[in-house]
């Protein structure tokens, strides 16, 4: 009977192990065959090599659960030798929480003289329950999908550390209650591993966080890099549509100008010219090509936010492929572009001017960007100004540099004679 209880037991626990691969991992069960066999192998052991320590018993059945798991999951080597170490660590968690409430309950009831393989047969019961009602639950797409806050996290992971921390003060009491040399050696070990597993905790919350703060970084420079090329590829469109149509029309207004012209009425002639000016004024729009669809896209976009009595005036070509990631290069730009036309439309100064400048040489590529500034600016100021300049000269040109000195460049800043330069030099 005890034999068949283990065997109970051994079943019991490849099933976790299956579940958790499902839930955890989305892993397919194959070669199910290997799971018949390994079972017959764990019957065959503990029927003919019986032992009265319950311990080894479980030792022997946890270790042919594993592999059989292992058999039976899809074969990936080293891959899964991680994912039944983090299951394995997992679920012994998970069995020590419900054996502490069933001893717990057995304790309660007067009960505690039920075998250990029972034990461990009830408690496997329970945890076996909870991974089924896992499983269903996500099998039919029921979990929640809201996103965990970060702060939720930290919270956990603070949690967690200080748990560790009042264990290894509880061992350390403990130690002076058990006037054992082994135990102290034991309790001694445990408490600095305890400390220093705290203390790498910390160092990955940090590596994590900054991580963190860095990806969502790029998650907002790749949306508005998005954004750009979709208004650039729109207007685009639009233009074409506005030219094909325009073209169309082209014939029948020339026809009309030949009938005003031989009528040789000059002022209804100028009249027309002037409406068919305004009605194509869209031609005039601002359309930019250097050469690279990002630079494209960022252009077209913030360039089509200034009014027409700005001077905008766009130098040099430049490929695709300039050696830098397209996302950085819209940080760069982008930040450049985006401060210039800011400062333009929230500053009265007589002469509104801005020139990008785009260098492509042998080794080295330049952006320049220069826009026309208060007189009374200078570069000891620049850090002093009001509020909204700040924002405008401060942050987007801290990342611009970050981001430069990230792919080996450098960026240059300075204003003379009421023009503010920014030059950005990489290889």
């Amino acid at each position: 009977m005890e034999n068949l209880a283990w065997g109970i037991v051994f079943i019991m626990e490849v099933m976790k192990y299956i579940l958790a691969e499902k839930i955890f991992f989305k892993r397919t069960i194959e070669r199910k065959w290997g799971g018949t066999i390994v079972f017959l192998v764990y019957m065959l052991i503990i029927w003919l090599v019986p032992t009265s320590k319950e311990e080894v018993q479980y030792i022997v059945m946890y270790a042919m659960a594993i592999i059989t798991v292992y058999i039976m999951i899809q074969q990936k080597k080293a891959k899964d030798f991680v994912h039944i170490l983090i299951l394995l660590i997992e679920l012994s968690c998970i069995d020590g929480v419900v054996e502490i409430f069933i001893r717990a309950i057995l304790k309660r009831i007067e009960c505690t003289n039920l075998l250990y393989e029972y034990q461990i047969l009830l408690n496997n019961s329970i945890v076996l329950i909870l991974f089924c009602v896992a499983y269903i639950y996500i099998k039919q797409k029921k979990v929640m999908r809201r996103k965990i806050k970060i702060e939720y996290i930290w919270i956990i992971i603070l949690c967690m550390m200080v748990n560790i921390l009042l264990t290894a003060a509880g061992l350390y009491v403990a130690k002076e209650y058990v006037r054992n040399d082994l135990f102290d050696s034991f309790f001694t070990i445990t408490n600095i591993c305890s400390y220093i597993s705290v203390g790498l905790m910390i160092f990955f919350m940090i590596y994590i966080k900054n991580t963190n703060q860095k990806m969502q970084q790029l998650l907002i420079t790749e949306k508005q890099l998005k954004e750009a090329q979709e208004h650039y590829y729109r207007s685009l469109l639009k233009k074409e549509e506005e030219t094909r149509k325009s073209r169309h029309d082209w014939n029948n207004h020339l026809i009309c100008l030949a009938e005003l012209a031989k009528k040789e009425n000059a002022d209804n002639t100028k009249q027309y010219i002037d409406a068919l000016m305004k009605q194509n004024a869209y031609l005039k729009d601002r359309q930019y090509d250097v050469g690279n669809d990002i630079l494209n896209a960022i252009l077209c976009y913030h360039l089509s936010e200034l009014d027409d009595d700005i001077s905008v005036r766009i130098a040099g070509k430049c490929r695709n492929d300039i050696n830098i990631a397209a996302v950085d290069l819209c940080v760069i730009v982008s930040n450049l572009v985006q401060n210039a036309v800011e400062y333009l439309k929230g500053n009265n100064i007589e002469s509104k001017e801005l020139t990008v400048s785009i260098e492509e040489g042998n080794v080295y590529k330049r952006i320049s960007v220069v826009n026309s500034v208060d007189p009374n600016m200078s570069e000891r100021n620049l850090k002093t100004t009001t509020k909204s300049d700040k924002r405008n000269h401060g942050i987007g040109f801290r990342n611009v540099k970050e981001t430069i000195e990230k792919n080996g460049g450098k960026l240059e800043i300075n204003i003379q004679e009421g023009m503010f330069k920014a030059d950005v030099i990489w290889k």
